[in-house]
């Protein structure tokens, strides 16, 4: 993981503010800070490791972001509070401490190694804390739990999502060179693909008119991936709840198939969708699999293809974001369920 590092004596007179808010919390606490470590990771908010002389913590600040109305700050603690309190404490961050009005939280630091593989070992794994979370839907006290982020329920609301992203790509600045190809890649690609996807859903009344089943309604930490996990002696454990709720099981398989930078064999593919039948005791997803690969495979170009519209970033960025997402297109266009389509 890249990271930069002072140390404290070196800092103490030219600190940014979330490093000031660090130091007065954890003088607070009665924590002597030795090092303070800006970590590069999340997109939507600020993590530092801390060392102290004997301990390791983390603390990490949710800054607003205009874009998002959520607040991520208590939709993460809500979350980890309510996996507490229904006995899932030992694969997920402990709460030190936490500021509700500037917004930011102190967890143990959890040693370990990031993850480059899935295999069956890992698979497991969720697997077993995919069950842990679904097993909670027998509880009676959701209080605090919401939707996850980009949370949907019908097939309706699934394509609804991506054609807002689409959206985003309108009205470009087609002065700039790699503007005018972003315009064309979103136009004349991923939104005539989107087209075909929706006439094909239309089609089927089943797939039409859905709206998923009772048992298809999950908890889920909705930015599912290796990138959110970490392995100590064997033991995996799962962090970054920010945007976890209640959500769709088809979208939390998809996500997992589908993300970008991180690799599921087809024999874990199928491994993983057993898996998950075999918990929820149903396997009526399995019919409308194919097409939310499909709708998923497009958002994730849309995702990928963000960067482009960020004017902070240099060109180079944009047109290796715009590349990134062709590559991930012609990628996938050769699953078997791109095919169906």
């Amino acid at each position: 993981m890249g990271q930069s590092s002072r140390f404290y004596s070196e800092i103490n007179y030219n600190l940014m503010e979330n490093e000031k808010e660090i130091l007065k919390t954890f003088s607070k606490l009665e924590i002597d800070v030795n090092f303070i470590t800006k970590l590069k990771g999340g997109i939507n908010s600020n993590v530092y490791k801390i060392n102290s002389e004997s301990e390791k913590y983390i603390i990490k600040f949710f800054p607003e972001n205009k874009k998002d109305k959520r607040n991520r700050f208590v939709n993460e603690t809500n979350f980890i509070k309510f996996l507490n309190k229904n006995g899932i404490e030992e694969t997920i961050p402990k709460i030190i401490f936490e500021d509700i009005e500037k917004k930011f939280v102190v967890y143990n630091y959890i040693d370990g190694t990031k993850i480059k593989l899935i295999d069956n070992n890992l698979i497991s794994n969720v697997l077993v804390f995919f069950r842990k979370l679904y097993e909670l839907k027998s509880s009676k006290n959701f209080e605090g739990i919401q939707n996850a982020s980009e949370a949907c329920f019908s097939i309706k609301e699934h394509i609804e999502i991506v054609m807002l992203k689409l959206k985003n790509f309108e009205n470009l600045d087609e002065s700039c060179s790699y503007s005018k190809e972003v315009s064309i890649w979103v136009k004349d690609i991923l939104k005539l693909r989107m087209k075909k996807i929706t006439k094909y859903i239309n089609k089927i009344s089943y797939l039409k008119n859905y709206k998923i089943k009772a048992e298809e309604k999950i908890l889920s930490t909705s930015d599912v991936g290796i990138h959110n996990m970490i392995k100590n002696d064997g033991r995996f454990f799962f962090y970054d709840f920010e945007y976890a709720g209640w959500d769709d099981v088809a979208k939390y398989i998809s996500d997992w198939l589908l993300r970008p930078n991180q690799e599921m064999s087809v024999n874990n593919q199928k491994i993983f969708t057993d898996g998950i039948a075999n918990i929820i005791n149903s396997s009526e997803f399995r019919l409308r699999m194919d097409i939310m690969l499909n709708i998923y495979s497009v958002k994730w170009c849309l995702i990928i293809l963000n960067k482009t519209l960020d004017p902070s970033l240099p060109k180079k960025f944009k047109i290796n974001a715009l590349n990134n997402s062709i590559k991930y297109f012609n990628k996938y266009s050769q699953k078997p369920f791109f095919s169906i389509i």
